[in-house]
């Protein structure tokens, strides 16, 4: 059984990213993104990169994978994918007249050792979201190695490096790739903090009440500016925002609530120290600040009266019914929409209408061509018989793994 609130913050996530970009190319849009969507994006990566950690090892206590067969599962999942969301990124970048990238770029993309800033390459413009792919292998890798007895020492050891390196990126070193391993490292601690709320799941819980307070929380952390922070990484910020994203995660566990619940009034004093600084440190307006302000208390206030109705069941059946979906497709989703929404917003540089309409519709259909034939057909093909191996797990970000239901231990 899959757990599909998960699938759901998951799912949720890929769509976000999509709408982001949705905004952001839109043609004649000017700076309306920044508006109200500018955190929606990079946000939604940190968010991924959280859930890939919580559900790694969700994945590993199911079924215990030794470092090849880790590696394995990986690569099939992963790859198939993303080199067809590069192919088809380069494409767009031919058709609509950008600067192809160098050999150099190129192996460096297909490699996976990208990024936004361009520490050893940069990523190809016309699909840029494979920079957190290859974020995410960098986790993979980084995880494999710790696998065998001395496995939660050395995670330990990685978790204590990857908090040196938070405010270690403040301080950039202008060497490729030291900084891109630095950064890497930084961001590392986001999935790390994923790995530990299911790790010391029966240690505490939170009720729905602390699950959106936490929620509400995150929508104002994103806004928060952190002035000394460098543009185009702000791990610390990131760091803070995974913090605050702990009690919604374990709530979408949905385990038995075992060990310590975190009380209300808890959450309660977060919320308000967190209202404080967004109210000191945000560029938004007082109109704008309000707003997100009011958003968890409504929230709060929603939920208080379907509770215990049966509009409460109803709610709950459709993120679960949508997360099924949405959780399905967002690998595909993430990695395909892009270079589409670059096309259109070429091919129709005065009618938004039409590039919205085109764009949805043609990265619909890729994501089911990307996961429902490519990855579906990769699948068998590595189950046959007589492979040396196969792959159960459909992991990845942000398919970060497979989200099976884990039977709470006896104690």
């Amino acid at each position: 059984m899959k757990k599909l609130y998960l699938e759901f913050v998951r799912g949720s996530a890929a769509v976000f990213v999509l709408f982001y970009h949705l905004i952001g190319t839109l043609p004649n849009a000017g700076d309306s993104k920044k508006f109200a969507f500018g955190a929606l994006g990079p946000y939604s990566v940190v968010m991924f990169f959280i859930l890939s950690g919580c559900v790694i090892n969700i994945s590993q206590t199911r079924k215990h994978r030794s470092q090849k067969s880790f590696l394995i599962d990986r690569i099939v999942r992963i790859f198939p994918q993303f080199i067809l969301g590069l192919l088809i990124g380069l494409l767009v970048t031919y058709i609509v007249g950008w600067t192809m990238p160098s050999t150099r770029e190129l192996l460096g993309n297909f490699l996976m050792v990208s990024s936004l800033q361009g520490f050893i390459v940069k990523s190809i413009n016309a699909n840029s979201v494979v920079w957190s792919l290859s974020f995410e292998m960098f986790f993979y890798v980084i995880f494999l190695l710790t696998i065998g007895r001395r496995q939660k020492q050395m995670l330990k050891i990685w978790l204590a490096l990857s908090l040196i390196a938070v405010p270690l990126c403040c301080f950039r070193t202008h060497i490729g790739v030291v900084d891109h391993c630095v950064l890497a490292l930084a961001f590392s601690a986001l999935w790390l903090i994923g790995y530990y709320v299911y790790e010391y799941r029966d240690s505490f819980y939170v009720d729905a009440y602390g699950a959106i307070i936490s929620l509400g929380s995150l929508a104002l952390l994103a806004r928060i500016e952190i002035p000394w922070e460098p543009m185009n990484q702000a791990p610390v910020k990131y760091f803070l925002f995974a913090i605050g994203a702990i009690p919604f995660f374990r709530f979408c566990l949905q385990t038995q609530p075992v060990g310590r619940k975190l009380p209300v009034w808890t959450m309660v004093g977060w919320f308000v120290l967190v209202s404080a600084a967004f109210f000191v440190q945000a560029k938004s307006g007082l109109r704008e600040k309000l707003v997100w302000c009011m958003l968890t208390p409504v929230l709060v206030l929603a939920y208080a009266l379907i509770s215990g109705t049966r509009a409460k069941q109803r709610v709950t059946a459709f993120i679960s019914g949508l997360g099924a979906i949405l959780g399905k497709y967002s690998y595909s989703l993430y990695i395909g929409h892009l270079p589409f929404l670059v096309f259109y917003a070429w091919f129709f540089p005065h009618n938004p209408i039409a590039y919205i309409v085109a764009s949805l519709v043609t990265v619909a259909v890729a994501c089911y061509v990307l996961e429902s034939l490519v990855q579906k057909g990769v699948n068998a093909w590595v189950k046959k018989p007589g492979a040396k191996s196969a792959t159960t797990a459909p992991a990845i970000l942000p398919v970060t793994a497979e989200l099976a239901e884990v039977p709470v231990e006896k104690r």
